[in-house]
């Protein structure tokens, strides 16, 4: 579904929201790729998405993708430059069929609990949510797609704790990434709390 040899930052329009233009903001950074993400030379989106091959995956997982991520795919691609390791391609996800559209139990009121063990995981993942953002080792960025969250994101470490993105959709989260590069902000830990902390 997707080809990631068709991408390229400086080919992507800018959507009609406020997402600033990806393209300026990685390439005016010197902090991307330093540290945690993805090197420079992997600094390309994956070919974007049509609604049929979007339709086919909501079809197979029997989901409706959130309205923001859904017009991502479309208009910058599928898969690419994003925090930690950057952004997963659609194909990263295939649980079993269901798993996607069970509801998601996921809620900001359990966030403080020592230990983090749901009998509603499934392939070392919960139900409800697909994986959009790699951190390494067993810590994603999952997007809710089922329940009262649905559009929400969680960093989630597969077996023990998860912690509520404070922005409110994929858009603003994907924004707030770029918006913090060109401040020169550390964006380490990008995500674990409501602004990141400058570069010395």
């Amino acid at each position: 579904m997707c080809d990631r040899k068709a991408g390229s930052w400086g080919t992507r329009p800018t959507l009609s929201y406020e997402l600033v233009d990806p393209d300026q903001a990685v390439d005016r950074s010197p902090h991307y790729g330093s540290g945690v993400g993805v090197r420079p030379d992997d600094a390309s989106f994956a070919r974007p998405l049509t609604e049929d091959g979007i339709g086919a995956f909501e079809r197979r997982h029997q989901v409706v993708l959130p309205t923001g991520y859904r017009d991502f795919l479309l208009r910058f691609g599928c898969g690419g430059p994003g925090p930690y390791y950057g952004l997963l391609p659609l194909e990263a996800e295939e649980p079993p069929p269901g798993v996607m559209a069970r509801a998601c139990v996921l809620d900001p009121a359990l966030e403080d609990r020592d230990s983090f063990e749901l009998e509603d995981f499934d392939e070392e993942r919960p139900s409800g949510t697909m994986a959009s953002c790699d951190q390494g080792c067993t810590f994603y960025t999952f997007i809710i797609l089922t329940g009262p969250h649905r559009g929400r994101l969680v960093n989630l470490e597969t077996d023990s704790s998860f912690r509520f993105v404070p922005d409110q959709s994929f858009l603003a989260w994907y924004e707030r990434w770029l918006d913090e590069l060109l401040s020169g902000i550390d964006v380490s830990w990008f995500g674990y709390s409501a602004g990141g902390q400058s570069r010395s």
